[in-house]
């Protein structure tokens, strides 16, 4: 992520500037961004022309230019899960504070588990330019055999609190999830189309990017639970931006 150049305008505030009026920088080898978390300070760049140059008919400059800028940051946040707004949905109308997804056999009512997470956009400038946006999440536990039910989505919805409305609440977007390899997985989805969303509407959104997490298949026939947990201090927005 490198800008490919400069452009200065060089006159006087009372004349006006005229065709050949502009120069284009363009560094042979990009300028650097200052990358680090929301504290880092951009770096300053300063470019100075001196009274060798000349306009088009060959006039000098009457002393050196000097422009100083900055270049934008580029920001690496995670934001985690909010406690309070994120937690699991059955069909049956309950909720609950563990996020997991599922099903589970309660009598003999087989009943589809929902998780739902939310993030606090605040602390992302309203200036930023993407590079990546993933969302993650560790699996903590297996219960019976929840992988019966399918591919495992990540939906994009909106809600103000966990109740029984959160689980059928109307999708406005979404990804599929997909676990790494290792002792213990992680599951991620690309999430940049989703958040860019929440962010262009995050005034009606209350600054929320708020996601439920379902099995393609709500339950299964077998008599058992079948649910996947995640430990809530591993559920995060990971974001790479530019911004001032």
């Amino acid at each position: 992520m490198v800008p490919p150049s400069a452009v200065l305008k060089l006159g006087s505030p009372t004349r006006r500037l005229d065709p050949g009026d502009e120069l284009s920088i363009a560094p042979v080898d990009g300028l650097d961004y200052a990358a680090g978390d929301l504290d880092v300070v951009a770096l300053r760049y300063e470019i100075t022309i001196d009274t060798g140059a000349t306009d088009l008919v060959g006039c000098p400059l009457d002393a050196p230019l000097t422009l100083t800028f900055d270049t934008m940051r580029e920001i690496t946040q995670q934001l985690p899960a909010v406690a309070e707004l994120s937690g699991s949905a059955l069909n049956t109308g309950l909720t609950m504070p563990s996020i997991v997804v599922g099903d589970q056999q309660i009598g003999t009512i087989k009943s589809d588990l929902r998780a739902l997470v939310t993030f606090d956009l605040t602390p992302v400038p309203s200036d930023a330019v993407f590079d990546t946006i993933r969302f993650a999440a560790a699996q903590s536990d297996v219960t019976g055999n929840p992988f019966d039910l399918g591919p495992l989505h990540l939906e994009s919805v909106f809600y103000d609190g966990l109740d029984p409305w959160t689980y059928g609440a109307e999708p406005h977007g979404g990804h599929q999830l997909t676990a790494s390899d290792g002792e213990v997985p992680v599951w991620s989805a690309d999430a940049r189309s989703t958040v860019e969303d929440d962010l262009m509407n995050r005034e009606v959104r209350n600054n929320l990017c708020q996601y439920r997490i379902r099995f393609e298949t709500a339950n299964n026939d077998d008599g058992d639970f079948d649910k996947l947990g995640f430990a809530p201090s591993s559920i995060a927005l990971e974001l790479t931006y530019l911004a001032e």
